[in-house]
């Protein structure tokens, strides 16, 4: 954009800047995501395998839940995407900025996939809780 630039050409400006503002926020904020949900998962794997040496045979259930983590991760990951998406929806189509507001999409999806890990984690354990009596 140039000193003497129109009204019509500052506001295509403005227009084309703001999704690529919303990815680099909605990345930076995936950085957080991944962080959190890995400071839940990797104790739970190491408590698994542990649990596994504690009884002194495996019962496949760390390659099994090492794969599921991993799947978690993607799938978890993909929907993460789905805030970006619904912000450039609303600014498209509504014209509306959601800079502060994407905090609660983003709050929402890291409580579910918290509640989603956690009841895993829940279901593994009394799983494992039979083997073990």
């Amino acid at each position: 954009m140039h000193m003497f630039a129109t009204r019509e050409e500052t506001v295509m400006d403005d227009t084309a800047q703001y999704p690529k503002q919303a990815w680099l926020a909605w990345e930076k904020l995936r950085v957080v995501y991944n962080v959190i949900l890995l400071t839940i998962g990797l104790p739970c794997l190491w408590l698994l395998w542990l649990l596994e040496e504690y009884v002194g045979q495996s019962y496949g259930f760390l390659g099994f839940w090492c794969l599921g983590t991993i799947l978690f991760g993607v799938v978890a990951n993909a929907f993460f995407c789905l805030g970006l998406l619904a912000e450039v929806c609303v600014y498209r189509v509504l014209g509306l900025r959601m800079a502060r507001a994407r905090y609660g999409p983003f709050a929402a999806g890291l409580l579910l996939s918290i509640g989603v890990e956690l009841a895993l984690l829940r279901r593994l354990l009394y799983h494992l809780a039979g083997y073990l009596r």
